[in-house]
C-alpha cells in the first residue's frame, strides 16, 4: 500500500511525506539522522548527506548517457 501526506500551500498541495505499507520515509529519515547526531556531530550529519547527493548526481549523470 502506498499512501501520501499532503500540505495545503499558497500554490496548491504539496506532498511531504509517502508510507510505504504504513512505514513513513519522513519517519524513517527523522530516525536515521537521531542515531547520527547521537554518535557524531552536526557537521559529520551534513557531511554524510552531501556525500549522499554527490553519490545519487553521480548516478544519475552515468543513467543519462
Amino acid at each position: 500500500k502506498l499512501s501520501y501526506r499532503l500540505h495545503e500551500t499558497g500554490d496548491g498541495w504539496r506532498v511531504f511525506d509517502v508510507l510505504v505499507e504504513g512505514v513513513s520515509v519522513v519517519a524513517n529519515y527523522r530516525a536515521q539522522f537521531n542515531q547520527l547526531l547521537r554518535s557524531g556531530s552536526v557537521d559529520e550529519l551534513l557531511s554524510r548527506l552531501e556525500e549522499k547527493a554527490r553519490a545519487g548526481e553521480s548516478e544519475k549523470a552515468k543513467g543519462s548517457d
